[in-house]
C-alpha cells in the first residue's frame, strides 16, 4: 500500500503548539528566492572561515594562550541554555507532528 503523493507542499505548515511574532511574519518566499539566487556565497564564507580558523592557529602558535576561562563558561552556559530551548522547542513539534499522524 502506497502514501498519495503530497501535491502542493506550501500548504503544509508546522503544527507548533506556541508560535512566535518571527515566525508569524516570516516571509517563506522571498528568502526562498534569495538563496536560490545566492546559494554559492556559502563557499565564499566556508573559505573566510576556514582562513580565520587555520590562521588564527597557526598565528597563535608561539604565543601565549588568551586567558578565557570565565567568557568561555558564559558562553557554554549560553550555549547550553540555547541548545535545550530548541531541543524543546523541536521535540515538542516532532511529537505533535507523529501523533497527529
Amino acid at each position: 500500500m502506497q502514501a498519495a503523493p503530497i501535491q502542493d507542499v506550501s500548504s503544509l505548515s508546522p503544527n507548533y503548539s506556541f508560535i512566535f511574532n518571527f515566525e508569524q511574519s516570516f516571509e517563506h518566499l522571498p528568502k526562498k528566492v534569495w538563496m536560490q539566487e545566492n546559494w554559492h556565497q556559502a563557499f565564499y564564507w566556508v573559505a573566510i572561515y576556514m582562513i580565520l580558523v587555520f590562521g588564527g592557529q597557526a598565528y597563535m602558535s608561539n604565543r601565549q594562550p588568551f586567558k578565557l576561562k570565565k567568557q568561555l563558561a558564559i558562553w557554554n552556559i549560553i550555549f547550553a541554555a540555547f541548545s535545550i530551548g530548541g531541543t524543546l522547542r523541536y521535540t515538542i513539534f516532532v511529537i505533535i507532528t507523529f501523533l497527529l499522524l
